[in-house]
């Protein structure tokens, strides 16, 4: 093995052995987080519109399944289950 592949698996070894561990749980906080990134760039689309924070509470607070959906996205892919 090279040095350049024992210095990746020792850098990305325990992720990997983490993600291979738990599939379904990254997939779906993968996902999770992708859907809230996909919202916040929604808000930017238009002519002159940009996203600032208040556009983004604005549309949080109308539709409260977005920032659920972005906190439990974050809580099953950080969480320390084992």
């Amino acid at each position: 093995m090279s040095l350049l592949s024992r210095l990746g698996l020792k850098v990305f070894g325990g992720p990997l052995r983490w993600v291979s561990r738990h599939p379904l749980r990254t997939s779906g906080a993968v996902a999770a987080l992708l859907a809230a990134w996909v919202v916040v760039a929604s808000l930017g689309v238009g002519p002159g519109s940009e996203v600032t924070p208040d556009r983004v509470l604005q549309f949080s607070l109308a539709r409260p399944a977005y920032p659920a959906a972005f906190v439990v996205g974050l809580t099953t892919l950080f969480w320390p289950f084992s």
